[in-house]
C-alpha cells in the first residue's frame, strides 16, 4: 500500500479456546498480514490515501490450526471491516 495509511485505534477481538500466548503471537505481526490481504483487493487500495478507524469489532473467529491460521483469519476480518468502513466507501 504505497503512500497509504490506515490507523485503527482499537481492535476488539473475542477468542475462545486459545492461549493468551497464541493470540499475542498472532497479533504480533498482524500489520504485514493485513497489508498482504489488502493487496488482494486492488480496488480497495485505490480509494483513499489515509483513513482513521476508531474501533473495529470483529465477530467471533473460529480457527483450526496454529497461530498462522489465526493471524490470517484476523487479517481477513480486519480487511473486510476496512473495505466496508464508511470512511473508505465514501471516497
Amino acid at each position: 500500500m504505497p503512500n497509504q495509511e490506515i490507523k485503527i485505534q482499537r481492535l476488539n477481538l473475542r477468542v475462545r479456546g486459545l492461549s493468551e500466548q497464541s493470540v499475542r503471537s498472532a497479533l504480533s505481526s498482524l500489520g504485514p498480514a493485513i497489508k498482504a490481504e489488502m493487496a488482494r483487493h486492488p480496488e480497495a487500495l485505490k480509494q483513499s490515501r489515509s483513513m482513521h478507524i476508531p474501533n473495529i469489532h470483529l465477530s467471533p473467529i473460529q480457527v483450526r490450526g496454529g497461530v498462522r491460521h489465526l493471524r490470517g483469519a484476523i487479517a481477513r476480518s480486519v480487511t473486510h471491516s476496512i473495505i466496508s468502513h464508511p470512511d473508505h466507501t465514501q471516497r
